[in-house]
């Protein structure tokens, strides 16, 4: 299958096209890294490398970190000047099904916050935050009752949240 083939009917396209998003991204990023780095890697005489080597790629790579779908909404930030975004102004892709999944990947990167601000600070301290609230959003007492149920299995089988 082609990794222009995109339905999003069909779950392997969508895959593709969101591993070619990172991927591109991926490699946007070392290359910035590397250029940013590039003094500090020198032949054995003391000249700049023209070229890294594996070993020196790795290290461009670790001082990278993770790329996530955090980097990957970074990059594509309400602006066009990058070439893959092209994929999106496809007359073919109906837009209110590709931002409803956009707001349904932001919903999970908040949830996933929230989740870790409770555990961290606590349920009855997170509650406690969530009281002093003004006027507590309706999906935010919804979701609380998810986190509380996530929070149980983890104190109940703490092994299987890292």
């Amino acid at each position: 299958m082609s990794s222009l083939t995109f339905d999003p009917r069909i779950p392997e396209t969508v895959n593709t096209q969101i591993a070619q998003f990172l991927k591109g991204t991926r490699e946007k990023d070392l290359k910035e890294q590397k250029r940013k780095m590039l003094k500090s890697f020198k032949t054995k005489s003391g000249a700049r490398k023209k070229n890294l080597t594996e070993e020196d790629w790795g290290k461009v790579s670790e001082s990278l970190g993770r790329t996530s779908i955090l980097s990957l909404l970074y990059r594509k930030r309400i602006k066009s000047n990058y070439g893959d975004i092209d994929t999106f102004l496809n007359p073919n892709i109906i837009a209110a099904p590709l931002l409803k999944n956009l707001i349904h990947v932001v919903n999970c990167v908040n949830f996933t916050h929230e989740v870790c601000i409770a555990r961290a600070v606590g349920l009855a301290a997170y509650r406690q935050l969530q009281a002093q609230l003004s006027r507590t959003p309706e999906f935010l007492q919804s979701r609380t009752v998810e986190l509380v149920e996530i929070l149980d299995a983890a104190t109940k089988s703490p092994a299987s949240i890292p």
